[in-house]
């Protein structure tokens, strides 16, 4: 059985709604749905209609018009980038910098293992990206 605790998400294969749990009180729950906003579920029901969400359905989600949603995935391609040829997530856009008034604006990237760097958006010809559905690992 699968631990319900804050901030997991579950979905319902039956229609693809989401939810996301943010209150964990007893057999009670409140969470987020992506279909129906606030609601609140019973844990009973949420393990009998709904199972934890994984990385793969996160890849396959649409968004409300439609759209495939994939996370985006960067990767060096000069040799003395940091890990050169290893694929990362671009977890955010962050601005840093102290040789910059005010900073530069960089991607801020995860490898696999939990390492955080940031990459200058402005150093194109120094990396490529793709959707992490395009990625083979």
């Amino acid at each position: 059985m699968s631990d319900i605790t804050v901030g997991s998400e579950w979905i319902d294969d039956s229609d693809g709604d989401v939810l996301k749990i943010l209150v964990v009180d007893g057999v009670l729950l409140r969470a987020e749905s992506k279909n129906n906003g606030l609601c609140t579920v019973l844990a009973f029901d949420l393990l009998r209609n709904y199972r934890p969400m994984s990385r793969g359905d996160f890849l396959k989600q649409q968004d409300k018009e439609g759209l495939n949603i994939s996370p985006a995935m960067i990767r060096g391609i000069h040799p003395y980038s940091f890990r050169s040829g290893e694929w990362a997530t671009i977890v955010g856009l962050v601005m840093c910098g102290k040789d910059y008034p005010g900073g530069r604006l960089n991607y801020m990237v995860m490898f696999d293992d939990g390492k955080v760097d940031y990459w200058p958006v402005c150093d194109e010809s120094n990396h490529e990206i793709k959707a992490a559905s395009e990625v083979s690992k």
